[in-house]
């Protein structure tokens, strides 16, 4: 059964108008600092991309790298990070 992923907005914080007048964004750092919910959302994003059968996981420029291993290691994709027209590609071989 999958886990009710609702109880992850609470470690959201909604900015009102940012970067403009109507638009709200999604500040996800409560979500990156807690391991627990951070796995939650690594495993649900696998299970939701996992019948699509990806090949790889591109993690782009800084939080991307970091973001980018997460899913890999769980899924057992290569990783491929890129910044400023350079790429780099590894494969996880262990969890």
């Amino acid at each position: 059964m999958p886990e009710d992923l609702s109880t992850l907005w609470s470690d959201v914080v909604t900015i009102p108008d940012f970067p403009a007048p109507g638009v709200s964004f999604k500040d996800l750092s409560g979500i990156l600092a807690n391991p627990i919910a951070l796995g939650i959302v690594v495993r649900a994003w696998a299970d939701a991309v996992g019948p699509e059968h990806p090949t790889m996981v591109v993690g782009i420029e800084a939080r991307g790298f970091p973001l980018g291993g997460r899913p890999c290691l769980w899924t057992w994709l290569w990783l491929r990070v890129a910044a400023q027209g350079r790429q780099v590609a590894a494969r996880c071989t262990s969890p």
